[in-house]
């Protein structure tokens, strides 16, 4: 392994912890670019090679100079701390005008001779999925720790981290070294520094940690943002995924907006640990009515588990589709309640939360018992001022169990949006709320009571920083 490029991929990781005593147990750590284990034999190799490797993840550089940063025509500017001035390498990576560059952060030579460096990727999309980023940087190796994840406010924008050191067994070769990725989210931008090094958590931390504090990014003019929010997932007092949500400007001149949302979740049980992504793409015309509604998942094994996507067709229908490996399943059908997300919802979250209305109702994509696309219902109900009783329905209509009558409190602001969503098991806290939904005033929405006109379907916009984990 190394500190270089990324490859193009999307995988969603499920790896065994590998306990501390395997990595110790037989052999001398050789420092070299990662850290290397040979075959050694004794007590005296035992202890040897523990010591070797608490050196080496114990290794630090710097501090060294600030140099100036300033990417695609000025919209991004910054400052980065280097051994030497970086030359960025800037690349196009689609026909919709978005552009990818990276940077180098050289921070000399380690205290073995070995060349230390950061590479950081600065794009024009948001990059994701995350677990793809976390499981193409470790390709294919074991964690000897339980990973610990972060997520903090930065600037307008929110930074997520994921730290552990990981070992990779050969026949007579073992490779130790030191995860770190961090992404920074800024509007329609992100930021992705990683190192797989030995040692280095504090530079890491420092380097990047500096760097994306200064990182000023001006409005894209081909699709500003209008709108931003993140939320930090816990479980107890324990970070265990995030959310980011962005509505921006729909791309290639047309009207309306897109909103673009990333889900990422850490599981464990104390042995295994798996990540677990959801990324949704919702394209509107500007009276907000759903142009394409995408929602995909990445399982275990680093395989998509499922695509679910609507569009609309005639007689306010949409068609369905499912796609599940070299399968796919598609229909037609009816919504009960507007297809939309909780973020675009949070006006009618707001009359609820005031008593202006009793409820609210409203539909995402999902599967039913035979396996098919269907449409999913989510009742919004008022249980105090500031807070709101989410309920999803059943498929089942006789089914009366326990999971029935569960409801997350969502706790709202004025606005309507949510600052706050607990459940049985977890807590959803805002980070940060930055900008808000566009104006859609004037315009005329397809669920208004009037038919509406039968309407043409623009062309699938891709989801913006899909597949590119690097």
């Amino acid at each position: 392994m190394n500190a270089g490029r990324f490859v193009p991929t999307q995988r969603l990781l499920s790896l065994v912890l590998v306990p501390l005593a395997m990595s110790t147990a037989a052999g001398c750590v050789d420092a070299k670019r990662s850290g290397h284990a040979r075959a050694g034999a004794g007590a005296k190799a035992h202890v040897d090679r523990s010591a070797e490797l608490a050196r080496l993840m114990s290794r630090e550089n710097g501090p060294f100079p600030k140099h100036r940063l300033e990417l695609f025509g000025g919209l991004v500017s910054g400052e980065y701390e280097a051994a030497a001035q970086s030359k960025p390498e800037c690349t196009p990576v689609d026909s919709d005008g978005d552009s990818s560059c990276e940077v180098r952060l050289g921070l000399g030579k380690d205290e073995d001779g070995d060349p230390s460096d950061i590479y950081c990727m600065i794009d024009t999309t948001p990059r994701g999925p995350f677990g793809a980023i976390i499981a193409n940087r470790l390709n294919g190796a074991g964690l000897m720790e339980m990973p610990k994840l972060g997520i903090a406010k930065t600037g307008d924008g929110v930074t997520v981290g994921l730290v552990a050191n990981w070992m990779k067994a050969g026949e007579d070769l073992t490779t130790v070294g030191t995860l770190k990725v961090a992404v920074l989210f800024n509007q329609g931008y992100s930021a992705t520094c990683s190192d797989v090094r030995p040692g280095g958590r504090k530079t890491f931390d420092r380097v990047v940690g500096d760097f994306f504090r200064t990182l000023k990014f001006a409005p894209n003019p081909s699709r500003p943002a209008f709108m931003t929010m993140a939320y930090d997932l816990r479980k107890g007092d324990r970070t265990t995924g995030f959310r980011y949500g962005l509505i921006e400007k729909r791309v290639g001149g047309k009207a309306g907006s897109a909103e673009i949302d990333f889900a990422f979740r850490l599981e464990t049980d104390g042995k295994t640990w798996q990540t677990m992504d959801h990324s949704l793409l919702v394209a509107r015309d500007p009276a907000g009515n759903v142009e394409l509604y995408r929602h995909a998942i990445t399982g275990a094994g680093g395989k998509t588990v499922a695509v679910l996507s609507a569009k609309p067709s005639e007689d306010r229908k949409f068609r369905l589709k499912l796609e599940r490996g070299d399968k796919s399943d598609a229909l037609e059908s009816t919504p009960k309640a507007p297809l939309t997300t909780e973020l675009w919802s949070a006006g009618e979250f707001a009359k609820v939360a005031r008593g202006a209305r009793p409820s609210y109702r409203y539909a995402t994509l999902g599967v039913d018992d035979t396996g098919e696309p269907a449409f999913k219902y989510l009742s919004i109900t008022r249980s105090s001022n500031d807070v709101l009783l989410e309920e999803e329905e059943s498929d089942k209509k006789t089914e009366k169990g326990l999971d029935g009558s569960l409801k997350d409190e969502l706790h709202v602001l004025g606005d309507g949006s949510v600052a706050k969503e607990v459940s049985t098991d977890s807590v959803s806290q805002r980070i940060l709320a930055w900008g808000k939904l566009p104006d859609t005033t004037g315009t005329t929405s397809a669920t208004a009571a009037v038919e509406p006109k039968e309407r043409s379907v623009a062309k699938e916009p891709r989801a913006k920083g899909k597949g590119k984990g690097k």
